[in-house]
């Protein structure tokens, strides 16, 4: 399933590259421009203030917030549309869930 191989991932990506600055997912029938990309990313200050923490760079939410029983504020859920990006920190911030899936 889609949650189970999105973690598997992200677990590799952790594991195996350890220097990466972002991580991005993109479908497989998508085409994507690198050097636009790079540019994107290069627009997000990975240094004091943000240091990087908690970017996310993808379609925005189209049904709002989401309640889930576990989680006692509502959260956005982030669809991606054909492909996002993560901050290294934010996927190192839900690492502790991956053995969970």
């Amino acid at each position: 399933n889609l949650l189970c191989g999105t973690s598997a991932l992200f677990k590799y990506y952790l594991d195996r590259h350890g220097n990466g600055t972002y991580f991005c997912s993109f479908d497989d029938d998508q085409y994507v421009i690198i050097r636009n990309l790079l540019r994107t990313l290069d627009e997000y200050d990975i240094r004091d203030p943000w240091r990087g923490q908690n970017i996310y760079v993808g379609k925005p939410p189209q049904s709002g917030k989401v309640k889930f029983e576990s989680i006692p504020t509502p959260v956005s859920f982030l669809t991606g549309g054909a492909g996002y990006c993560l901050s290294r920190d934010l996927v190192e911030r839900g690492s502790h869930l991956f053995a969970d899936l």
